[in-house]
């Protein structure tokens, strides 16, 4: 029996009825690519049964009717974000922030494969599964560039991975990203009938480093469908954290900086942030600094204590990091300025030789 007919028709007023509630649906041409001209469908559904195997990897049980059943997939996976938030003691707010931050990651996966970098917080939760630092921004790269890439972003997260999740981008603002050119993308997600404000910060150019490699970054849903996403390495993320805390100068408000390297530092080899280092201030045009960083001094510290203290509550970092800022610059110094001074030696060594004239 041909079903080609009647399934289209009824695809054509889904599609319709998707697009109305702002969902981003297939066209019916793509979606009649999938359907076979024989045999038959999932029982009750015109939708290919393969749409749902994200729900189905998390048991999620389907209504027999398809827009009622994205819409009661949609809010039982929002209520086991919810539960799984409870569960870990992170709570359920911070849990459907993740989900969002997750979804996020797996559309741009999907859309640039590994031309985009994950940066910033997000990286401790593909460390070690801690976040260290919660965050409601999903900080990207790419290292070659992206034409028309508001629009190619915008169509990205319209994706309709069958998550529960939608996505609008709410405001573009153009603003340098870590000293390079990027955009900060506002966005307002749904799961089920839940809002969630989150964030994506993209970067453009620079030079790819050779340490990037694709890790696994860690589902908030345990049985949901794996998701790996290249990284940047650790040094480089100290490297532009020391790069942020020069060009910044005295007015930098970006506490998050200090925070990070003095968590990072204990681990990493030295000589690679060096490396890491000379590459970052050579991208980014700027000399390495000869003497000690205004942002680490005594009178810099004593001038930011209140913005340390208004940082360290939205971070929700009370107990964990340190009261008194001139703390944190304290313990980071003696490694910050062992770093600068290596990467010296190693750009004075790379530096062209002048002949001499006799």
């Amino acid at each position: 029996m041909n079903l080609r007919g009647p399934v289209l028709s009824r695809i054509s007023r889904i599609v319709k009825c998707f697009h109305d509630i702002g969902v981003a649906a297939r066209s019916v041409h793509a979606v009649a690519a999938l359907i076979p001209t024989s045999g038959s469908l999932l029982p009750g559904h015109p939708i290919p049964a393969g749409d749902f195997r994200f729900a189905r990897r998390l048991h999620i049980i389907l209504s027999p009717d398809s827009t009622s059943g994205r819409d009661d997939m949609s809010q039982q996976i929002a209520e086991r974000v919810k539960d799984t938030g409870r569960n870990k003691g992170i709570g359920s707010d911070r849990a459907l922030a993740r989900y969002a931050q997750e979804g996020v990651l797996r559309r741009m996966k999907a859309a640039f494969g590994d031309r985009v970098v994950l940066k910033g917080a997000l990286l401790f939760l593909v460390e070690n599964g801690n976040e260290h630092r919660p965050t409601m921004d999903a900080d990207l790269h790419f290292h070659d560039g992206l034409d028309d890439a508001v629009a190619r972003i915008r169509y990205a997260l319209a994706a309709d991975l069958v998550d529960g999740l939608r996505y609008e981008v709410t405001k573009v603002i153009q603003a340098e990203h870590n000293e390079e050119p990027g955009y900060g993308l506002p966005l307002a997600a749904w799961v089920g009938k839940t809002k969630i404000d989150t964030k994506v910060d993209v970067g453009f150019g620079g030079r790819r480093p050779r340490g990037v490699v694709e890790k696994t970054f860690p589902s908030l849903l345990k049985g949901a469908e794996p998701l790996t996403i290249a990284c940047l390495p650790w040094p480089n993320v100290a490297a532009e954290k020391i790069h942020a805390i020069q060009s910044h100068g005295v007015r930098n408000t970006r506490m998050k900086d200090f925070h990070d390297i003095a968590i990072i530092k204990e681990g990493l080899d030295p000589d690679a942030v060096a490396r890491a280092m000379v590459r970052t201030w050579e991208d980014r045009h700027t000399e390495l600094p000869t003497d000690l960083l205004p942002g680490l001094t005594i009178d810099y510290a004593d001038s930011m204590q209140k913005v340390w203290e208004g940082f360290v509550k939205r971070s929700k970092l009370e107990g964990k990091a340190p009261a008194q800022f001139a703390e944190v610059t304290y313990r980071i110094r003696p490694w910050v300025e062992d770093v600068l001074e290596r990467a010296r030696v190693l750009s004075r060594e790379a530096a062209p030789r002048v002949p001499s004239i006799a």
